[in-house]
């Protein structure tokens, strides 16, 4: 069940950075990026486990680079 609940997460933390990230490009005329689109949904998935999930104890370098290891889920 909390492997299905992370999934959940990362979801949206990655539509909502997509979503944030095309109404910046359309009213404040930001330069579209891949990069930071990926970047923003990975803090965000980080921040809200962490918070939602209670799992405080995944470090920000460990999730930046190995997340699903921090999560202990498999693909």
């Amino acid at each position: 069940m909390q492997g299905r609940k992370v999934w959940s997460i990362i979801w949206l933390a990655t539509v909502w950075a997509i979503w944030r990230h095309q109404n910046d490009v359309i009213f404040y005329k930001v330069c579209p990026s891949i990069t930071l689109i990926l970047d923003t949904a990975k803090v965000n998935a980080w921040l809200w486990i962490k918070n939602i999930l209670g799992m405080d104890y995944i470090l920000y370098l460990d999730w930046l680079y190995k997340p699903l290891d921090c999560v202990k889920i498999s693909l």
